[in-house]
């Protein structure tokens, strides 16, 4: 079996805005979506925790007090070994918003060109 990893996405700056993103949660949050990322790793999450979103990226649901959070990445390289983390939000809705899906995208795309 292929060992996964996670790997952040940075800025063409080297701005880490994924680790950012996380850091600027709170603990209990921070440590929840960590804790899920993780069980995406060992192919152990549960079934709704998990969803595609289109064009490559998929979304990890965490749900922690009264928030959803959705970690969005997408796996790279060979064999999917590689899961790209693109961006992270705290959802309000049911529905994933279209500029949080555009912004993994344009991410996903810059990643891929540099890489």
């Amino acid at each position: 079996m292929t060992s996964r990893r996670w790997r952040f996405y940075k800025t063409r700056n080297d701005k880490d805005v994924v680790r950012e993103d996380l850091k600027s949660l709170g603990v209990g949050a921070r440590a929840a979506i960590l804790e899920a990322m993780k069980r995406v790793v060992r192919q152990e999450h549960m079934p709704y925790e998990q969803e595609s979103v289109g064009n490559g990226i998929f979304a990890v649901r965490v749900f922690f007090g009264d928030c959803t959070y959705r970690l969005l990445y997408s796996p790279v390289g060979s064999h999917d070994q590689v899961l790209l983390a693109l961006h992270v939000i705290n959802k309000k809705d049911r529905k994933l918003p279209k500029a949080a899906k555009d912004l993994a995208i344009e991410r996903l795309k810059d990643w891929t060109v540099r890489d």
